[in-house]
């Protein structure tokens, strides 16, 4: 019985969506195999390309960004999410604007004092920017996650998730 909601609900999804997959954004997010706990992923913009080579631990990367796109879109308020490196990490941070996101991607490394260890130290770097409607962010996330779920079958629920997001945009 809950699969086959789960097929209806998808259908229902994907006819929704099918006019807003044909769209163009300036936004591309690719999430490579598994591996080892470490999540490789691409964000290609206009102008530049980061890869990062991101740790499940101590937090899962993909649901940290599905997180942080919804707080975003959906409730309007500054997010982040964090793609761990150990020790270090990317910050991606989201400031919403009226219909737009500002999206900028800093590294961040975290040094500490061998007299001190208590006493960390944070040096950011700003590595990427991005600014565009919300609606190209989400289907960038939703894109990317799909993508990625069609080889790690655990992520199909974040995928349902993310589809019924895109509907309520229509």
């Amino acid at each position: 019985h809950w699969t086959q909601n789960r097929y209806a609900l998808f259908r229902r999804l994907w006819r929704a969506l099918y006019s807003l997959n044909s769209m163009k954004t300036s936004l591309k997010i690719s999430i490579g195999n598994l591996e080892h706990g470490w999540f490789p992923i691409t964000v290609t913009t206009e102008s530049d390309e980061l890869l990062i080579d991101a740790s499940d631990v101590p937090i899962d990367p993909i649901i940290q960004l599905v997180e942080a796109t919804e707080k975003c879109l959906f409730n309007n308020f500054e997010s982040e999410a964090w793609m761990h490196l150990e020790p270090n990490y990317y910050k991606w941070q989201f400031v919403p604007s009226g219909n737009i996101v500002n999206l900028t991607i800093n590294y961040v490394e975290e040094n500490y004092s061998v007299s001190s260890p208590d006493n960390k130290v944070e040096k950011s770097q700003l590595v990427l920017t991005w600014s565009g409607e919300k609606k190209a962010l989400l289907l960038s996330v939703w894109r990317g996650v799909k993508e990625f779920a069609s080889r790690e079958k655990d992520y199909l629920k974040v995928v349902a998730f993310l589809e019924s997001k895109v509907n309520e945009k229509q």
